[in-house]
């Protein structure tokens, strides 16, 4: 079973502030025995925590129906891909509302 991220819908990041803070909504792909399993899931920085040392929080996937997975394996995925996707956006203190396209690698999950 391997893991793929395929876009971001960064809704929204501030940083190098006293609040700083992101949200996002990742849109993922799950493959398995030759089937993709498509889903999303919300990936959120608690306001005021810092970006590079912080966990972030990684939502239960939405509108997945492929096989069960490890969560726990999921999550730090996400979080990884998550920070190398957002880490390549032009310097800038606030976003609202990027795409980015990322090609990241498949994973094993």
């Amino acid at each position: 079973m391997k893991l793929k991220i395929q876009t971001i819908l960064q809704e929204r990041q501030e940083l190098d502030t006293s609040s700083e803070f992101a949200q996002a909504v990742v849109a993922f792909l799950i493959e398995e025995a030759g089937l993709c399993f498509a889903g999303c899931c919300r990936v959120k920085q608690t306001v005021g925590a810092k970006f590079a040392d912080a966990p972030l929080e990684v939502g239960s996937p939405i509108g997945y129906q492929g096989p069960a997975f490890d969560y726990q394996r999921f999550r730090a995925l996400v979080e990884r891909q998550y920070r190398e996707a957002v880490a390549n956006l032009s310097p800038g203190h606030v976003y609202i509302c990027n795409v980015i396209q990322y090609n990241g690698l498949s994973e094993e999950l």
